[in-house]
């Protein structure tokens, strides 16, 4: 009888793609039955598609052919034609790019917030997020004249405090932040670590001068917001240091009427939702009119069909940023 033609063997071989196959959860290795001529194409998923096809077309070895973007997957295809040892030689020369292609990539971009604890002393630190815009990155890298960037402190409301950082991306300027909204200002965003007390001031003032020896801030231009009872914190915080501030945005706040003569001098510009059953309008109009009969400098904006959530509306509108930016003090604060 004439012997059938020889089949192609078939190799079982183990290729580890755990720096390969990156996501939010862990990978495991895997087997493979390759038989000769026969492709196979393995899928880096949770990366974006364009920094993975140009990592791998830049550090591929002999043995890759092809590196592809497919949708939003980054894709390589070999032949499956090599004997083990080749194929072996394949996974190194595959971890070796990975390796490479993971080295290159940020752990966080210039322009996400990041999660900070405050390091000067006080009981218990205040963990804060922090945004720097691409510009202060490309500042510090640069052999230019350093320049300064503006600083606005966000106070959260009362939902948002506790041991949880996540929650203080909820609303307002985290939100925006978190979502990819970008700024030319750098935002500092602490938690308070009470749910029920309001902010401890002295320790706020404390991050602020922190933030200031640690980033290039303009000390003439820094801006003081929060909503609700951040607003309150904004508030109260702007009357007890009223030579610290260049501008004072409180959102659905309220504070101690008896003392605004220590703010006149401020730029301020407060926002209200006319049906606001959590913290009254009356509690900004108040403190508005109390402004007005000392000679202050305020702007006050109430959304007619808004009710506690005048937020969403005062931080999305582009004129409460292209004022803001405009207020500058003239002298440094002590």
């Amino acid at each position: 009888m004439r012997e059938s033609p020889r089949q192609p063997k078939r190799y079982l071989t183990p290729l580890s793609l755990s720096y390969l196959h990156v996501s939010r959860t862990r990978s495991v290795s895997k087997r493979f039955l390759l038989g000769a001529g026969e492709k196979k194409t393995y899928k880096c998923t949770g990366w974006d598609s364009q920094i993975a096809a140009n990592s791998m077309e830049r550090h591929r070895s002999s043995f890759v052919t092809q590196a592809i973007s497919m949708n939003s997957l980054a894709s390589v295809s070999y032949p499956a034609t090599h004997r083990p040892r080749h194929l072996c030689r394949l996974a190194i020369h595959l971890m070796i790019a990975s390796c490479i292609l993971l080295a290159s990539l940020p752990t966080t971009s210039a322009a996400e917030m990041v999660l900070k604890t405050q390091t000067t002393k006080c009981d218990p630190p205040l963990r804060y997020w922090i945004y720097l815009p691409d510009e202060v990155t490309e500042v510090a890298r640069s052999s230019k004249k350093a320049k300064s960037f503006p600083l606005v402190l966000f106070l959260h409301g009362g939902g948002e405090g506790g041991r949880n950082p996540e929650k203080v991306k909820k609303n307002g300027l985290p939100k925006l932040i978190a979502q990819g909204k970008s700024f030319p200002f750098i935002m500092v965003a602490p938690q308070n670590p009470s749910e029920t007390q309001f902010w401890d001031d002295q320790q706020l003032i404390r991050l602020v001068n922190e933030i200031e020896t640690k980033h290039p801030v303009n000390r003439l231009r820094v801006y003081l917001t929060g909503l609700s009872r951040g607003g309150y914190g904004a508030w109260r915080l702007a009357i007890q240091n009223p030579n610290r501030f260049a501008a004072l945005v409180p959102v659905c706040g309220g504070g101690p009427m008896p003392y605004m003569n220590r703010i006149k001098h401020l730029p301020i510009w407060v926002f209200h939702g006319a049906k606001d059953t959590v913290i009254p309008i009356s509690e900004s109009q108040r403190l508005v009119e109390a402004l007005k009969k000392a000679g202050g400098d305020v702007k006050f904006t109430i959304y007619p069909d808004a009710g506690h959530d005048a937020w969403t509306q005062a931080y999305d509108d582009p004129e409460l940023y292209a004022w803001l930016l405009q207020q500058k003090r003239t002298e440094i604060a002590k």
